[in-house]
């Protein structure tokens, strides 16, 4: 038994048809009204099959349309969830907005972010029209192709808002970066020159500092710097060069403290050299006045005893010479006044002055 394929309701309709006619026809064809019969069975049968295929066509597109108003509403569904993602996007984009509007290596990149912005928000607003009743399978379709075209904008529009965001992002965080390694640079030369500086401290100190410790305290210092300097640094992180930067300034100023400590080594020992030799100069002198006096003392004292010596030997010549006189008493000197001159001069009468007599 051979597998038929399906007849389409035409061929059905003129087999049926065949089959009347074939059936209804007798053996002699001389009775006019038994053909009048069966042609209005044709006829009716033939009008049943058009009424039967019209109103086959008609529900046949009523599913199409059906079908094509269904897609439509499954189209305006992934639109809604685009445009939820999309309102999602657009707070994180604000926010990028906000924080590379004066931080940003690339400006085009925050003008880019701003006008997506912009376009998001618009697609917001669309609706897909949906199809309506009574609408034709053209128009249905037309409808659907509308709405597949909307949600295929209202993608590219979300995808761009991403990239957008992602770009200005990039930008904000290569200005960072250009400014951390300039931070970081510039503290590390600063590092660097200190380093020579303090080098130069100690090695011009040696001995003229009053502890030596200090210069101890200032080659550790030194040691310190030179391994942090020497260090590497992870060029394409903020964090590692930010931490640099700051490590770089901290030894800096550990190392100027430490050089500070020696000067100030250097000072006190130049105060108590000073202060020695002071007390010494001081002490020189006192022993050299002391030296002096003891030297005059002794002289006069020497020249004392021979004077005494000489004036006894003279007496005693003198005394063997010449006898000794009496011990007579002393008379007192008479002062004679001189002559008046006719007024008191008042003193004692004696006018001006006294002659010795």
């Amino acid at each position: 038994m051979t597998d038929r394929k399906p007849e389409t309701q035409e061929q059905l309709m003129t087999d049926t048809t065949t089959e009347v006619v074939a059936v209804a026809t007798p053996d002699t064809h001389n009775n006019t009204k038994r053909n009048a019969i069966i042609a209005a069975i044709v006829v009716a049968v033939l009008a049943l099959g058009a009424v039967g295929t019209i109103a086959y066509n008609k529900i046949h597109t009523q599913h199409k349309i059906d079908a094509v108003a269904a897609s439509v509403v499954d189209v305006a569904n992934q639109t809604r969830a685009t445009q939820k993602t999309i309102r999602a996007d657009l707070d994180t984009a604000k926010k990028t907005e906000a924080t590379v509007e004066h931080s940003i290596a690339d400006t085009v990149k925050a003008a880019d972010l701003a006008f997506e912005i912009e376009k998001s928000t618009k697609a917001l607003d669309i609706v897909i029209v949906p199809v309506e009743d009574g609408s034709t399978l053209e128009e249905a379709q037309a409808i659907l192709a509308d709405a597949k075209k909307t949600l295929a904008d209202i993608n590219s529009r979300d995808t761009k808002l991403k990239a957008a965001n992602e770009a200005a992002l990039a930008s904000h965080q290569q200005l960072l970066l250009d400014n951390a390694t300039t931070a970081s640079d510039a503290a590390k030369t600063a590092l660097d020159s200190v380093i020579a500086s303090a080098t130069q401290t100690l090695a011009g100190t040696d001995g003229q500092v009053a502890d030596n410790a200090t210069r101890q305290g200032l080659q550790a210092a030194i040691d310190t710097a030179n391994a942090l300097s020497g260090a590497a640094v992870d060029g394409t992180s903020v964090d590692a060069l930010t931490k640099a930067a700051a490590d770089f300034a901290a030894t800096q100023q550990a190392l100027e403290g430490a050089v500070a400590t020696v000067n100030d080594s250097v000072e006190a020992k130049k105060t108590a050299d000073a202060e020695a030799a002071r007390i010494a100069a001081e002490q020189k002198a006192a022993a050299q006045n002391k030296a002096q006096s003891s030297s005059s003392s002794t002289g006069s004292s020497n020249g004392s005893s021979s004077s005494s010596g000489g004036s006894s030997k003279g007496s005693s010549r003198s005394s063997s010479v010449k006898p000794s006189e009496p011990n007579t008493p002393k008379t007192t000197p008479k002062i004679t006044p001189p002559p008046h001159n006719g007024y008191d001069d008042g003193v004692d009468g004696c006018g001006m002055e006294c002659v010795r007599m």
